[in-house]
């Protein structure tokens, strides 16, 4: 296969449009490097109709695929806290517990085990190995952490409304595998949390949608049953008649 020819893997028909577009030189080649690079190539590429066109949500990607609402989107930094749904997602998240308190316990405790097993791996001179300072244990905790939780309600807000299409992008396991290695117990550990909350996401799809104006914690909402307009959790009960 021609590595240079737009299109000819079935899978991407029309190439990736965060790596495929070789022939501007005007444009990063491997990925967008900051907010403009994003705008830059998805210009080149949408055509206004991309997958989450029809009122979708983007949460923690590159570019929006025209999504008109998206979150911790690079191409979209600052339009979450100009849009209604942005700013009430952002004021829940920070209000509720179960939001950015847990969250920044997460992160802290993420400091902790990433100081620990770097340790671990300089004593049991574990090899091949990369230097993992204090710089990656900030961006491991932020990413196994708020951010994580943060992606993971707006997602569920989003399934408990109704909305049509969501993409999302988890990187946990990818941020920790580069650093400690593939098949790692730290990088096993992330693909584990990840499973984990695909599971509570899995059950939030089965939920029927909430009122406008509900949310909840994917948590809560999966336990409970479903949530109600002041944000916290209704059980459905059944008969048990027969």
């Amino acid at each position: 296969m021609d590595p240079d020819a737009a299109g000819d893997d079935p899978c991407e028909p029309h190439g990736h449009p965060a790596r495929d577009h070789r022939g501007d030189p005007g444009l990063p080649l491997g990925g967008p490097a900051e907010p403009k690079d994003a705008a830059d190539i998805e210009a080149a590429h949408s055509d206004g109709r991309g997958l989450l066109a029809d009122g979708g949500v983007s949460v923690s990607s590159l570019i929006t695929g025209d999504a008109p609402v998206a979150f911790a989107t690079m191409r979209a930094v600052g339009r979450a806290g100009r849009s209604p749904e942005g700013r009430r997602a952002f004021n829940r998240f920070v209000a509720r517990p179960e939001g950015l308190a847990r969250g920044l316990s997460r992160t802290v405790s993420e400091v902790v085990r990433e100081r620990f097993q770097a340790r671990r791996q300089v004593r049991q001179d574990m090899r091949p190995r990369v230097h993992r300072g204090w710089g990656f244990a900030g961006e491991r905790s932020a990413l196994n952490g708020v951010l994580r939780d943060s992606n993971t309600i707006t997602v569920a807000d989003a399934m408990l409304r109704g909305v049509r299409s969501v993409y999302f992008d988890y990187v946990d396991y990818d941020a920790v595998a580069h650093h400690a290695g593939i098949m790692r117990p730290e990088s096993l550990d992330a693909l584990v949390g990840l499973d984990r909350v695909l599971g509570q996401l899995q059950e939030v799809a089965a939920l029927p949608p909430a009122r406008t104006g509900s949310w909840c914690s994917p948590t809560t909402a999966s336990r409970r049953g479903r949530c109600s307009p002041t944000g916290t959790a209704r059980t459905s009960r059944r008969s048990s008649a027969g």
